[in-house]
């Protein structure tokens, strides 16, 4: 257990220090998000809407199953069309001491699953 313990540290650790390069010195992930002289126009619109906070993909069904007809008319409506997912929150926080810490833990707990897996299959006579 106490090696199972020390590789989910390490490893979590390790992988932890990859993404922060990833993110932040080597800026791989830049492409990613992209300017628009837009935004004040685009936030206010969201604002104005009444939007609840959340993670939302457009177009999109209602919660319900759509029966294959609607389904099928949704599709034919929105191919070829434009989409978007939106990250909506209504405040903007800079803080990013929890999220640091949420994916250090994330980090350790797939580390302590890997381990787990890998010290499983090293007990396998294959």
């Amino acid at each position: 257990m106490k090696k199972l313990i020390i590789a989910a540290l390490v490893g979590g650790f390790i992988l932890f220090i990859w993404q922060s390069l990833s993110f932040m010195v080597l800026q791989l992930h830049n492409d990613q998000m992209k300017y628009t002289d837009k935004q004040d126009e685009i936030l206010a619109m969201l604002e104005a809407s009444g939007l609840e906070e959340g993670e939302y993909f457009l177009p999109n069904t209602s919660d319900q199953a759509p029966s294959e007809e609607e389904r099928e008319a949704f599709i034919e409506k929105y191919t070829d069309k434009p989409w978007a997912r939106i990250a909506y929150h209504k405040e903007l926080n800079m803080s990013m001491g929890m999220n640091l810490f949420r994916g250090l833990l994330v980090d350790v707990l797939a580390a302590f699953m890997l381990t787990w897996l890998l010290l499983h299959f090293a007990d396998l006579n294959m």
